[in-house]
Formats: C-alpha cells, sequence, structure tokens
C-alpha cells in the first residue's frame, strides 16, 4: 500500500496528481497480473486502486470510475456477475452524472451494463437500460 502525503503550496492540484499517478501506477500492476491470468492478485490491486481513488479524487471522478469498471470487468471474467453488477451500475451511474445519459462513456457503459445484464439472464434489466440510454 501506498502513502500520499500533500506538497507544500497549492496542496490541493499537486494530491491529485500524485494521487491519479500512484493509483495508475497500483492499476497497471493490476493490469499485468490480469494479463498473466492472476486474477486474485489483481483484484488485489484493483480494490486498492479503487479504494484510493475514492478517498482522494471521489466517486464521480473520471479515473474512479476507470477503477470501478476495471473491477467489474475482472469479477466478470471470473464469473462473479452477481458482485460484478453492482459495479457496472454505479459506473453507469457516475458517468450519467458527470457526462449525461448521450456522452459516449455513458453510453459504453450502459451497454458494458446490458451485455452483463443479458448474460445473467436479467433481460429485462438490460432492455430498460438499453432503452434509456439509446444503445
Amino acid at each position: 500500500m501506498f502513502t500520499l502525503r500533500p506538497l507544500s503550496g497549492s496542496a490541493g492540484n499537486v494530491l491529485t496528481v500524485i494521487c491519479g499517478s500512484s493509483t495508475n501506477q497500483v492499476g497497471s500492476l493490476g493490469d499485468l497480473l490480469y494479463a498473466k491470468s492472476d486474477l486474485d492478485g489483481a483484484e488485489a490491486l484493483y480494490r486498492e486502486a479503487l479504494a484510493a481513488c475514492r478517498e482522494t479524487l471521489g466517486d464521480r471522478h473520471p479515473e474512479t470510475l476507470t477503477s470501478i469498471y476495471n473491477l467489474g470487468l475482472l469479477l466478470e471474467k471470473q464469473g462473479r456477475l452477481g458482485d460484478a453488477i453492482p459495479l457496472f451500475w454505479e459506473e453507469l451511474e457516475g458517468c450519467d452524472a458527470r457526462y449525461g445519459k448521450r456522452h459516449k462513456e455513458t453510453r459504453s457503459s450502459a451497454r458494458n451494463l446490458v451485455k452483463v445484464l443479458k448474460k445473467a439472464g436479467r433481460q429485462r434489466e438490460a432492455d430498460e437500460i438499453a432503452a434509456t440510454y439509446g444503445v
């Protein structure tokens, strides 16, 4: 785990940059483990990156939303759809709040959630989201 400390001066902006860099590094290590099929190791790092993003950047920051998506994708790959779906929902809600319904990030998030809901046999929910977001 890493520790973040504000630098002297205008710490708010500097802390965000440092956090972004640190969480990207943790996420990148998670990506490497994911690629090597160490899904348990990747999950731990993705959860660490997500916790750091939530704490320092907030729930609706683009980097936090990416971390939420990455963890959801990993859980989906593990077949843990019940754990992945709430994360994909959260990512969609965050994208919608940040960008609006018609933004490409929001629509991409909606497509991902629709796909996972269908995979989980939740067709009615998938159809409702597809209709709401035009995907």
